[in-house]
């Protein structure tokens, strides 16, 4: 009977592991990570190549140079761009949103699915295409 109880106990533990692992299903399926791409330009004048362009989040800091692509770290919270190019400076910020898969998480995972996600930046993401407007 003992061997039985103890069974049991081993696929409890097992079932309850992979249901506690499964709930981070954004950060499975879309993963920490996202590559935007990052440009500048100037009203009445067109793009601003090579502007030197440094990304901000609660993640960290990445620097890019215009026009080109970044991998970045995805946050709850927004992403600060600010470029400089010789005597033309710009600043702006995008907005993260939620990503659908984060609705998934939240029936089948609950709020520590969703708390997962959301702390790790996962379930979110940014804009795209980001354009940084100088003057």
């Amino acid at each position: 009977m003992k061997k039985i109880s103890n069974l049991f106990n081993l696929k409890t533990f097992l079932i309850f592991q992979a249901l506690l692992f499964s709930t981070s299903c954004a950060t499975i399926v879309s993963g920490r990570d996202q590559s935007v791409n990052i440009s500048s330009t100037k009203a009445n004048y067109g793009p601003i190549n090579n502007s030197v362009c440094k990304l901000t989040n609660s993640k960290g800091e990445w620097t890019a140079q215009t026009p080109n692509s970044v991998s970045i770290r995805k946050s709850y919270g927004d992403l600060l761009v600010s470029c400089t190019n010789r005597n033309l400076r710009g600043s702006q910020s995008f907005k993260s949103s939620h990503e659908s898969i984060i609705w998934g998480n939240v029936l089948f995972g609950g709020l520590i699915g969703w708390a997962i996600d959301a702390g790790t930046g996962s379930g979110f993401s940014y804009p795209q295409t980001m354009n940084v407007e100088m003057n």
